[in-house]
């Protein structure tokens, strides 16, 4: 039996074998100096060096040079290189535990730059660094001790990962100044991100040869910035709203269609400095394949830069294989006439109900074999692998698809949204139809990026290593956040993650941000697919989880710990107040009449005038309670969506069941707008 007293000396002289290996490790080496080494010819690793600059420079008291170390006796030597005998998209950490020759030596090497890259993301996320969508949390000193003698190479789970953007909506990047656009592609690039998708709808980001113009945001919906002092005061814009930059010549259509152009060619820029495959999608409506190849040559003159041009068919247009088939004759036509200047050519279906079967036969049967597809099957992440589940797709399928999935759905903008549960289903039912081989390209839709930092941050890790779970990330990241109550947090997210779902399953399109879609059909049709009970449950859930989190709010010690739970807690609040709102509506489906207005008794439209009453005063508190918090211009955005949204949909009810006149009339009928995503029973 051990003594209390030996059992001591056995801990001292551990931690004295410790300690005098860390001072072998060290051995009388004092570096002061850092020498970052790497080809000056690669745009990718010049830019791989000054990120590591950035952060040596801002955590240590080195003094960072870029060639040998001259006099310097001591000193650490960052080398950044290619390695053709790692495999594909592969990358490595090599750090020696001793000086050589007077330096020591991490080797940060890759497949290729951009590999190379993500090993330096890799190491600095070693060494205290964290890296998140909404920007970089950088250590008070960087904890370089932690990188010694570590060895690792990694292979993705999954080889071609990115974000999919429909620059399309007032809260996606499409109303971002230049600046914070290309600081967004960058803070991807640092979560690993290695692909970026822009999907643009006609008359938004290109033109074409029968002269339509660029610059038609947000399907062309004016968002004018009302006469509101809170909201002036956080919204950047003087007049309308739109990438800042644009403003000046939103009136000059032709000026317009330009700049939006300029704009995304400097963000296309900014994702190829950060190695990124750059894709463009565009879903071309021509009546047949010669038209449809001149929309797609347009294109590639206006953006050249371009790695991957997808053709994909409009959401739920019906008769898929008939669009696919204009697509593969316009796929001949372009590689005749662009021959060694036609890019990599992908073709797409975005399709959600019972002609997704019949769209894959369809590709199986027709396309070229050296043509990627990619496809879009559900709206939300957990019902996209139950619809691939549904297609029957195959490994062989697997091998050559790329797959659009969600971090968020835009059928639920207005509402705080956590789906890291389908992710993980995703990459499950890959791997499993592939064997465990790599999976070739999944990318995650988003509009709202703050909002989604959880799910974005999630998404980033799974494709690196699909063995990760939403139980095992939310313990690392509270781990990183030092969050309080860890446990009850992971409890909480996992809920919100359950909640998300019902919402999408239950309460379909209730936070869609298009007003067009809101007014159509008229009167409360819109709001007639959800009942009050289901609204009255998520509401009561949302309220429930927001105090959970606040549990775990009192015991987090760090700054950006708190700064995150606040955000999320004030989304959820934001949220009931959208439901409470909407409910209000939904409790006068029984006594409205759509189609007759005019049946309401005086009791009826007292009711009516109530209900608005409250539901007015309910968004102006979500308005209120959104604008005290606006980390990125995103929020900006949500926020002039919802006043030109939701509060001209319940003006819309005041006057249609009221004769209202005295509140004025939003001129945007939606008719240029997108149709509604299909309803959750085609999902």
């Amino acid at each position: 039996m051990w003594t209390g007293s030996f059992c001591l000396m056995v801990l001292l002289v551990i931690c004295i074998l410790l300690a005098a290996t860390e001072m072998v490790t060290a051995a009388g080496f004092s570096p002061s100096v850092a020498v970052i080494e790497c080809a000056k010819s690669d745009e990718v690793l010049q830019y791989a060096s000054r990120e590591l600059r950035q952060v040596l420079n801002a955590t240590t008291e080195l003094a960072v040079l870029d060639a040998p170390a001259g006099q310097h006796s001591d000193y650490w030597l960052f080398r950044l290189k290619t390695d053709s005998s790692l495999k594909p998209t592969t990358f490595a950490v090599r750090a020696s535990n001793t000086p050589i020759n007077k330096a020591l030596v991490v080797e940060l090497a890759g497949h290729d730059s951009t590999c190379v890259l993500h090993a330096v993301y890799t190491m600095l996320a070693r060494a205290g660094v964290l890296f998140n969508v909404t920007g970089t949390v950088l250590p008070d000193k960087l904890e370089l001790n932690k990188v010694l003698g570590w060895q690792c190479e990694i292979t993705p789970t999954v080889a071609q990962r990115g974000i999919r953007l429909h620059i399309n909506f007032p809260m996606d990047i499409s109303s971002y100044p230049v600046w914070e656009a290309k600081n967004y592609i960058r803070n991807l690039a640092r979560l690993r991100f290695n692909k970026i998708v822009f999907h643009s709808y006609p008359g938004m980001f290109y033109e074409t040869p029968n002269g339509s113009l660029a610059g038609g945001f947000f399907y062309g919906q004016n968002h004018p910035i009302p006469n509101d002092p809170g909201m002036r005061k956080v919204i950047r814009n003087e007049k309308m709203f739109c990438i800042p930059e644009i403003e000046p010549v939103y009136e000059d259509s032709a000026a317009k269609s330009k700049a939006a152009m300029r704009w995304l060619t400097e963000v296309i820029r900014q994702a190829k400095e950060c190695g990124m495959t750059v894709q463009f999608s565009c879903e071309p409506g021509a009546k047949d394949s010669a038209e449809t190849a001149e929309i797609c040559k347009a294109i590639l003159e206006q953006y050249p830069a371009i790695d991957v041009l997808e053709m994909i068919t409009s959401e739920n247009f019906g008769n898929p294989e008939e669009t696919l088939g204009r697509y593969f004759g316009a796929v001949d036509v372009l590689r005749a006439d662009l021959g060694s200047k036609c890019p990599k050519l992908t073709v797409g279906v975005y399709e959600t109900g019972s002609t997704l079967k019949g769209a894959l036969e369809y590709m199986r049967a027709h396309s070229p074999k050296d043509i990627a597809w990619t496809f879009m099957p559900a709206h939300g992440a957990r019902a996209v692998a139950a619809a691939l589940k549904t297609m029957e797709v195959t490994g062989d399928d697997w091998k050559r698809m790329g797959i659009h999935s969600w971090v968020e759905f835009d059928g639920l903008m207005y509402c705080q949204q956590n789906s890291l549960i389908g992710a993980k289903q995703l990459v499950d039912l890959a791997e499993s139809k592939l064997g465990g081989a790599q999976i070739p390209a999944i990318d995650f839709n988003h509009w709202r990026t703050a909002e989604n930092r959880t799910s974005i941050q999630y998404a980033a890790e799974l494709c690196v290593n699909g063995k990760l779970t939403p139980a095992e990330f939310y313990k690392q990241y509270a781990s990183e956040l030092k969050l309080g109550k860890a446990a009850e947090y992971s409890k909480a997210m996992s809920e919100l993650d359950d909640l998300d779902t019902f919402c999408r399953d239950n309460l379909f399109n209730l936070g869609f941000c298009y007003y067009g879609c809101w007014i159509n059909p008229s009167g409360l049709g819109w709001t007639r697919g959800w009942s009050a009970e289901n609204i009255e449950k998520a509401a009561k859930q949302f309220d429930l989880l927001r105090e959970k989190l606040n549990g775990c709010l009192k015991g987090t010690k760090n700054a950006e710990g708190r700064e995150y739970l606040r955000f999320l807690m004030n989304r959820m609040e934001c949220t009931e107040l959208h439901l409470r709102s909407v409910e209000n509506l939904a409790k006068l489906h029984s006594i409205c009449d759509d189609s007759d207005p005019a049946k309401l008794d005086a009791a009826g439209r007292k009711l009516v005038d109530e209900r608005c009453n409250d539901a007015m005063s309910l968004a102006h508190r979500y308005i209120d309670l959104h604008s005290q918090m606006m980390p990125d211009r995103g929020c900006e955005g949500t926020l002039i969506s919802y006043y030109h949204t939701i509060v001209e949909y319940i003006k819309h009810i005041r006057r249609v069941f009221l004769n209202d006149q005295s509140t004025a009339i939003f001129t945007d009928d939606g008719s240029n707008g997108p149709p509604a995503p299909g309803d959750s029973s085609r999902s």
